[in-house]
């Protein structure tokens, strides 16, 4: 059994959300991942991390899917434990707090080069189960985006838009 970190992406992730793969051309960078390995899914683009994953089927190959062009080479995975939705949790918020520091960014800083054109990239028992850790313990911040007072009763009254035309075929010029 072997622990990765696997590059992909947001829109692949809701695309397919059971199953990792990569284009048949470019199918060895995926090439040492197998069934029974655990997964680290990192969204690149967004710098986030999903969740962690059990590879649970062999490789196959796809042909005939709209939502990835192309013949591709999957595998079948399954969570274990996922981020918070809509914005999971951020791989700068992992490296710079999980404690040990993840091997792989001994320093507490996130180097992106060492996930450029990769898809996967192996990690230590260790530093998964770390991640892991913090995925379940992982509490988003409740913050409100608006910083401000509160407005509720100084709103005014509502306005109405009769006046505001919006041309159609049928509207008069």
């Amino acid at each position: 059994m072997k622990y990765w970190f696997i590059i992909h992406s947001l829109p692949a992730y809701f695309a397919h959300s059971d199953f990792i793969g990569k284009e048949k051309k470019r199918a060895k960078k995926i090439e040492g991942v197998n069934k029974g390995d655990k997964i680290v899914y990192y969204a690149t683009g967004d710098s986030v991390v999903v969740g962690t994953f059990d590879v649970i089927g062999k490789k196959q190959e796809w042909t005939d899917d709209p939502k990835w062009e192309g013949a591709h080479i999957c595998m079948k995975i399954k969570p274990r434990k996922l981020a918070p939705q809509p914005l999971f949790i951020k791989i700068h918020d992992i490296v710079k707090n999980i404690e040990p520091p993840i091997s792989i960014f001994p320093e507490r800083k996130f180097i992106p080069i060492k996930f450029k054109d990769r898809t996967s990239v192996e990690i230590s028992e260790t530093d998964f189960r770390s991640i892991e850790k913090f995925i379940k313990e992982y509490k988003t911040l409740q913050k409100s985006l608006f910083q401000g007072p509160a407005n509720d009763e100084n709103l005014g009254a509502p306005q109405r838009f009769r006046n505001l035309n919006i041309l159609t075929k049928t509207s008069p010029l």
